[in-house]
């Protein structure tokens, strides 16, 4: 039986390293899934107030320290962890998820569907959702 865990906390705006060691201190408790979840906007938190203020906490997927503690960590814990990120791209900035694999796999989703604020300051994904097998 594969067991699924979701990680809340009250993610502090702007604040990634606080954000990081929240999580880094919950996941001894959790750390039998087999899969993670953790917020939307993880480590950066969710509510921006415009788009300079989002681009200052958005990295490129391979850039991103937060990303790789990410990855680190689904290793680490033999477990596979989603968690969502602003995604700096050439193009703009979109409203992302990594799924990071115990083997350091990890795949990358951009968020289609926006609502609300979330479409004057995000793009829209462009591709939809893809099916990979985890160790849950």
């Amino acid at each position: 039986m594969a067991h699924v865990g979701f990680l809340q906390y009250d993610v502090a705006f702007g604040e990634t390293e606080k954000n990081l060691d929240t999580v880094a201190a919950m996941l001894p408790e959790v750390a039998q899934a087999d899969l993670l979840v953790l917020p939307e906007l993880a480590f950066s938190g969710y509510d921006f107030p415009d788009k300079e203020t989002l681009r200052e906490l958005a990295k490129p997927c391979e850039a991103s320290g937060s990303l790789k503690q990410v990855m680190d960590w689904a290793t680490e814990y033999n477990t596979a962890i989603v968690a969502g990120y602003p995604e700096l791209a050439t193009e703009g900035i979109y409203n992302s998820c990594i799924l990071a694999l115990p083997d350091g796999k990890y795949h990358n989703y951009r968020k289609i569907h926006l609502f609300n604020r979330e479409q004057d300051i995000f793009l829209p994904g462009d591709a939809p959702p893809q099916v990979y097998d985890t160790p849950a």
